[in-house]
């Protein structure tokens, strides 16, 4: 879980450069399929990551409670076993379900990855939103 690691201490860094220009709380939104892994029995440094909840965990603890930070993470991977019993590892992209996911974090619209947003208009966010792409994945910030 390196990727992971080098996200975490991005965000620590990010937190702490920023911590005297913003008074207001940020949301950081982590797109990521992780090398196309699974996430069962994966580690961190030393810290079980398994699920993308436990991933999120890792990011606000390292992080830390100085700043109000929300950490969201999108995990973009999806797998399966085909009728012939072939195991398939993908990383799937942006599914409409991970729009939503990630929309509703960002904005509190409270929608889930199960409705229909191509039928609503929708109001960007009021406050400032960075988008840093890079290497290691995207990361949103509001």
């Amino acid at each position: 879980m390196e990727r992971l690691q080098v996200i975490g201490e991005y965000l620590v860094d990010f937190c702490k450069h920023r911590a005297s220009d913003a008074p207001l709380a940020l949301r950081i939104l982590v797109l990521d399929d992780f090398n196309s892994t699974a996430l069962c029995g994966q580690e961190c440094q030393g810290v079980c990551i398994d699920s993308p909840e436990a991933a999120e965990c890792y990011l606000a603890d390292l992080i830390g409670d100085d700043f109000d930070v929300k950490v969201k993470i999108v995990y973009t991977y999806d797998s399966w076993t085909t009728e012939q019993g072939t195991p398939i590892a993908i990383g799937c992209g942006l599914t409409m379900e991970h729009f939503g996911v990630g929309l509703s974090f960002l904005t509190d619209l409270g929608f889930s990855g199960e409705h229909a947003f191509h039928n609503r208009i929708i109001e960007p966010p009021a406050a400032e939103v960075s988008f840093f792409p890079s290497r290691l994945g995207c990361c949103f910030c509001t």
